[in-house]
């Protein structure tokens, strides 16, 4: 198996697994077993803050050998990957504006009632990040699909 091949699987690996592990099984442990919703979300925060690098940088590296391929698929990838990287940036600002709520309300957002407007705006923007990292992961998926019918 060519080098390179070896290199866009392990990079799909971590996008497209690290992705899904973080929300289907360390971000609900994480707010289930943290003895505060406030702990849970400074532990996904950290999480997520690294994930916010892979979601862009994994994408862009995913490009960058594109523009040297050819055949039917090579359109597919470019799109899709091209399409994350989009996503990616916008859930790292949706992300970061988040953060910024948190870090701003001087009480744990779940102790706010929930018509406050904080509590009603952090949670837009928290399902709206949510939204963009399923449409990623719903990106790399089928990039990890292509893959694996244009090699296998």
């Amino acid at each position: 198996m060519k080098l390179a091949i070896v290199i866009r699987r392990l990079l799909l690996a971590v996008w497209f697994g690290g992705g899904v592990v973080l929300m289907a099984i360390a971000a609900p442990a994480a707010f289930r077993y943290a003895p505060t919703s406030e702990v849970a979300g400074n532990i996904v925060g950290g999480m997520l803050a690294i994930w916010h690098w892979v979601s862009i940088l994994a994408p862009i590296a995913l490009v960058v050998p594109l523009f040297a391929r050819t055949g039917a698929g090579r359109r597919a990838w470019l799109v899709l990957a091209i399409v994350a990287i989009c996503l990616g940036g916008l859930q790292w600002g949706v992300g970061s504006r988040v953060v910024a709520i948190r870090r701003a309300s001087t009480v744990p957002i779940t102790s706010l009632p929930k018509n406050d407007p904080v509590r009603r705006h952090f949670g837009i923007l928290h399902g709206v990040a949510f939204g963009l990292m399923t449409l990623q992961l719903l990106a790399a998926g089928t990039l990890v699909t292509i893959d694996s019918r244009e090699d296998g």
